[in-house]
């Protein structure tokens, strides 16, 4: 009926960023706890990766806000054509982006960042089609497995995963640090 479409519209929408369109946070909290679940119960591996923009203030604050919400949805769409159709990739603030990878290791992640990062070493920016610039990614990742005690919850593999890519923005940025087991 009318109503039901209404209702899985808003729905959906109500799962989804504005600006990019990708999953919001409160989606990505609730997927990965559902894939921990699945992870535990069928002895799987999930890794989940953190990504940051490196100096994307200064993009804000050189070009404009409008400028950076155009760059935003580009690299959203970049970030999505990267991944597997089984990935879930999400918005989780201003211009960080969260992917998690279902049955998939710490190592295997490390890969599809490392693939990332060369398409963005690739992509040119442009302002006005005068101004060129690159834009560095500082990627985190954190796995959780059977064999992982630590990992009790969600929170617990973002937290691992946010502080390796902080560890990145540390060490210089542009860089990929995956969480030890």
């Amino acid at each position: 009926t009318a109503w039901k479409k209404i209702e899985r519209h808003l729905r959906k929408k109500s799962q989804l960023d504005g600006l990019t369109n990708l999953l919001n946070q409160r989606t990505m909290l609730e997927r990965l706890e559902q894939e921990l679940v699945r992870a535990k119960r069928y002895g799987l591996e999930i890794s989940c990766m953190m990504i940051d923009l490196d100096f994307f203030k200064v993009i804000n604050d050189k070009f404009g806000h409008q400028k950076g919400d155009r760059i935003l949805k580009e690299v959203s769409g970049i970030i999505r054509n990267c991944f597997r159709k089984m990935d879930i990739i999400g918005r989780y603030g201003g211009d960080e982006f969260m992917i998690l990878l279902p049955e998939t290791s710490p190592k295997n992640a490390y890969y599809a960042a490392h693939r990332l990062q060369r398409i963005f070493a690739d992509k040119l920016f442009k302002y006005k089609n005068v101004i060129t610039f690159h834009i560095t990614l500082s990627i985190g990742i954190a796995g959780y497995s059977i064999q992982k005690k630590k990992i009790k919850d969600a929170q617990d593999l973002i937290a691992l995963a946010d502080n390796e890519m902080y560890n990145c923005k540390k060490a210089g940025r542009n860089r990929i640090s995956v969480a030890k087991s």
